[in-house]
């Protein structure tokens, strides 16, 4: 039997790879489809975005809703990102937005601009998705504002630009997000994607989502290291904050500490070892080998992650404590 997927690590934390007993023939991301030509590749704009994410309240592990979505909307934001639309321009274009809201605003904003522009959510019915869908084909609609309906299953080759309009804070879904526009089609050399990037959390993560070896469980990941490179034909544009961050060195202990912490403020207590599998954007290969230089946890943390019921005890609040005095 073979088994065939593009999204094999999910946003919902399941786990495709048990279906397979782990026992994976190929595997192919997207930096290595780029450089085969496979797929197209990118200009990435890192655009600045000067909303005060730290004012937003943040509630397991995301942000409130309602204060994000009145903080997108203001007209000071939208149009920004309509002047980033107009000089980055091209024919087909995809905006992921934060909420229903959201896009009602964006797309209300650029019809009055004389933009042809249509939203799709999850209340679209499908004959209505398939005209829009249509119409965007035939170059009839210029852009789609959309919200947690385009990031998988839905197959658009000719899209050319990518508005990422909302914080994301998931690798897993910038990834599918990006993918979107990855799509080989006639006349289409790149995909142009324009990214709205402000001070909220893991933003600073956003050159390693980049070189497509986020997940790879590298040691350390530095810009003069090759591993760092980015797909062929690839290019990016960052601001001045992600350059300050492009020049450090990463170590692998420093993603697994980053990811710990916000596995905290998310769960709103000391995660245990199957959380870091359950919920954490780390690999478990990663947490593992970081722990190799701690042999009486070793074992127990290749337990845990073997385990279906985990509660927090003694041993994990050692390990957390060991995990950040280091």
């Amino acid at each position: 039997m073979l088994g065939l997927t593009a999204t094999p690590d999910r946003a919902d934390n399941g786990d495709i790879y048990k279906l397979c007993d782990y026992n994976i023939a190929y595997e192919c991301d997207f930096r290595v489809g780029i450089n085969n030509g496979w797929l197209v590749p990118f200009e990435y704009y890192g655009i600045y975005d000067d909303t005060d994410y730290s004012l937003i309240p943040w509630r397991s592990g995301k942000y409130d809703l309602e204060a994000l979505e009145n903080a997108l909307v203001i007209e000071k934001r939208v149009d920004l990102v309509f002047k980033k639309y107009m000089e980055h321009r091209k024919k087909s274009t995809v905006g992921f937005c934060a909420s229903v809201k959201h896009c009602e605003v964006m797309n209300q904003y650029f019809r009055k601009q004389g933009v042809k522009s249509e939203i799709i959510i999850g209340e679209t019915p499908i004959s209505k998705r398939q005209e829009i869908i249509g119409k965007f084909k035939e170059r009839e609609v210029e852009v789609i504002f959309t919200v947690d309906i385009f990031n998988e299953g839905v197959d658009i080759p000719c899209i050319d630009t990518l508005l990422f309009l909302r914080p994301t804070l998931s690798y897993t879904i910038f990834i599918q997000q990006l993918g979107r526009g990855l799509r080989t089609f006639e006349g289409k050399d790149s995909v142009r994607v324009l990214d709205f990037v402000g001070n909220y959390k893991g933003a600073e993560l956003r050159p390693l989502f980049l070189t497509g070896n986020y997940k790879k469980g590298k040691g350390v990941i530095n810009t003069t290291d090759k591993e760092f490179l980015l797909p062929e034909g690839c290019s990016v544009e960052l601001i001045e904050y992600f350059e300050k961050f492009k020049r450090k060195s990463i170590r692998q202990e420093e993603l697994v500490k980053l990811d710990y912490k916000n596995l905290m403020e998310t769960l709103e207590r000391v995660p245990t070892l199957m959380d870091t599998y359950t919920f954490g954007e780390i690999p478990v290969h990663m947490y593992i080998k970081t722990f190799k230089c701690f042999p009486q946890y070793r074992d127990r943390v290749v337990e845990i992650f073997q385990t279906s019921d985990v509660r927090a005890g003694r041993e994990d609040e050692k390990w957390f404590n060991i995990f950040f005095e280091k």
